[in-house]
Parts: C-alpha cells; sequence; structure tokens
C-alpha cells in the first residue's frame, strides 16, 4: 500500500509539473525583426544655458532580436543607428551651438506586457543602452555645421555614450509577423563630452515603429 501510495504522489507530481510548465514552454519564442522610427533629441549640462536649449528632429533605423520566456516577460537586444543633438547658446551666452551627432546604439531591454485579447498586447519596459559615436557635426553662430574637432569652438565628445531606454509598446500579431509602437525616452547616464568643465548629456524621445517575425 505504500509503494502504491508513493507512486500516486510521484506521478501525480508530474502531472502537476507538466501542467504548470507547459504555459512557459508554449510561451517560448524568439523574434527577428526591423526597426524605423523619428526622434526629438535635446541636450542638458554646463555647457548650455538650461533655458536656451531646443530640440532636434533625427531618425532611428535598426533590427532586434527578442525572447519570450513567460507569458507576461519577455528580453530583447536592438542594433539601431540614431540621431541626436540639439540647439541652444552656450552658458556664457557668448555663442549660439547647433549640434547634431549620430550613434550605433545597442539597447538591452527587459519588458513585462500583458495580452488584450488574442491578438493584442502591451507592455512597459527598461533597460540600458551602449552607443558607439559614428559623426558629430557643430555649427556655430549660424554657421554650416563641420566635424566637432574643425569647428570655430571646437567640442572634444567621447566614443561612447550611456544611456538607460525607458518606453511602453503595443503590439498586433497580423497573422504571422507582429507589429509594434513603441513610445520612448532614452536618458543618458554619462557624459558626452571629455571636459567635466562643459559637460553634455542627452535627452531623447523616440517614436519606433517595429516588426517582428516569430523563429519558433
Amino acid at each position: 500500500m505504500m509503494r502504491n501510495a508513493l507512486s500516486g504522489i510521484v506521478a501525480g507530481s508530474a502531472v502537476v509539473s507538466c501542467i504548470l510548465a507547459a504555459p512557459v514552454a508554449s510561451a517560448q519564442e524568439y523574434q527577428l525583426g526591423l526597426s524605423g522610427g523619428a526622434t526629438y533629441a535635446t541636450l542638458s549640462g554646463d555647457l548650455l544655458e538650461p533655458d536656451a536649449s531646443e530640440g532636434k528632429w533625427g531618425l532611428l533605423f535598426g533590427g532586434f532580436v527578442g525572447y519570450t520566456t513567460h507569458p507576461i516577460v519577455s528580453a530583447r537586444m536592438e542594433v539601431n543607428w540614431v540621431q541626436k543633438g540639439g540647439t541652444g547658446v552656450t552658458a556664457t551666452a557668448a555663442d549660439s551651438i547647433d549640434l547634431r551627432l549620430s550613434y550605433l546604439e545597442i539597447p538591452v531591454v527587459l519588458e513585462l506586457g500583458t495580452s488584450f485579447g488574442r491578438r493584442v498586447h502591451g507592455g512597459l519596459y527598461g533597460g540600458i543602452a551602449l552607443g558607439f559615436r559614428l559623426s558629430c557635426d557643430l555649427g556655430v553662430n549660424g554657421t554650416t555645421g563641420v566635424s566637432c574637432h574643425d569647428a570655430p569652438m571646437p567640442l572634444d565628445l567621447r566614443s561612447t555614450e550611456w544611456s538607460v531606454p525607458l518606453g511602453a509598446t503595443l503590439g498586433l500579431d497580423v497573422g504571422g509577423p507582429v507589429l509594434y509602437l513603441d513610445g520612448r525616452y532614452s536618458i543618458s547616464i554619462s557624459n558626452v563630452s571629455k571636459g567635466s568643465a562643459t559637460s553634455v548629456k542627452s535627452r531623447v524621445w523616440e517614436l519606433i515603429m517595429r516588426v517582428g517575425f516569430p523563429l519558433m
């Protein structure tokens, strides 16, 4: 009898384990996709007067790979070309600048989501991003932008930038591919410039359209 009871407990435990594991296993899915959208970037820091800074529109293009580990949890890594920058008056009010930057940026984010029916879901996400600077153009007092090193007021910038992306997404399954609309705010946590006396940090709003293709 004891043996039969133990056998029943083991069998029951196995069944329960399979039931509990099934939703997680079925939720596991890789996605590969493309991204594109618009950015609106501003600058802050010691270089500029806080009330004299204006934003600059730019573009974002790239791709991503995502992995869903649970019905409400997923992770995503992106590789994007993104434009940043801004315009404003220097802290001494002696010059006005127009700064245009571009980066190869690699965000890694963790998303928590929920479903609104069978085809629609939404989520909130956050993470960390490392950007590798590709270009830097600086215009001073209305002049045409040239390389930051050759500008009348040279600006020595770091080759990398760390930032924190925070966003919300809405996804629509269209019968295979999934379409996403993301609203994201990216906050620079590292000084863009090398000199501590002329600190510059980026703040970027991003509106992104993504299309993901399930792989398995």
